[in-house]
Parts: structure tokens; C-alpha cells; sequence
């Protein structure tokens, strides 16, 4: 998908919204989303694969075989830990241009109901 420029800048000139949430809720919502990758182990390792040359080797191999001993909730946690969080700090402080003045938005949980809530109250008059 390609991002028409216009709207790309309007998003690096918007306003920012830092969603924070525990790192057990952050964990339950990744092994949700990569529901299709867990079943199908070769695959996920093929797209680890992808990240030797920012991680390293050893570090994709190490999260490999976690792939590989089905340790699903540990391979979570140091996706979020050491892949996740670096590259979210990375892209979004040159990304976008007012990240300085965003807001932080503390959620329990990420599951559909939760985000759903944020989602209402966020589109609110007072959100």
C-alpha cells in the first residue's frame, strides 16, 4: 500500500497519543495478532529471518529457537522488549514532528473491547 503524500505529511504534523499498557497485556495482544504465525512455525522463522540484518545472528537465531520450542509467551516478550520498543522509539522521534507534546493514554489491557472503549472515548468531544 502506498501512502499518498499529502495524507503522510498530515499524519507526521498531527497530533501524537502514546498508548502505554503493561507488558503482560502488550505480550497477550502480539501472540493474538500473530496467531497465523504460531501456526505455522516455518513461516515465522522465514520472517525473523528478515531481521538478521538489524539484530544480528545470534539474536535472530536465539528467537528462532524459541519459535521452534513453541515458547510462544517468552518470544513475545523479547519481540516487544528488543525489537518492538528500540524500533518504535527510532521511527516515531524523526518521524513525527510534534511526538514531544503527545499525549499518553494508559490502558489495562489491548484486547478488542479495551480498544474499542479507548477508540469511543478518544473520538468523544471530551476525548
Amino acid at each position: 500500500m502506498i501512502l499518498p503524500a499529502a495524507l503522510f505529511e498530515r499524519l507526521r504534523d498531527g497530533a501524537c497519543l502514546r498508548v502505554q499498557a503493561p507488558l503482560e497485556a502488550r505480550i497477550d495482544h502480539l501472540l493474538e495478532r500473530y496467531a497465523d504465525l504460531i501456526a505455522d512455525p516455518l513461516a515465522f522463522n522465514e520472517k525473523l529471518q528478515r531481521l538478521v540484518e538489524q539484530h544480528g545472528h545470534r539474536k535472530v537465531e536465539g528467537w528462532q529457537a524459541l519459535v521452534t520450542a513453541g515458547a510462544w509467551r517468552q518470544l513475545a516478550q523479547v519481540l516487544v522488549t528488543e525489537h518492538y520498543d528500540p524500533a518504535y522509539r527510532r521511527g516515531g522521534e524523526g518521524l513525527y514532528r510534534r511526538i514531544a507534546e503527545g499525549r499518553d493514554l494508559s490502558l489495562a489491557a489491548l484486547d478488542p473491547a479495551s480498544l474499542a472503549a479507548a477508540a469511543r472515548m478518544l473520538a468523544s468531544p471530551a476525548g
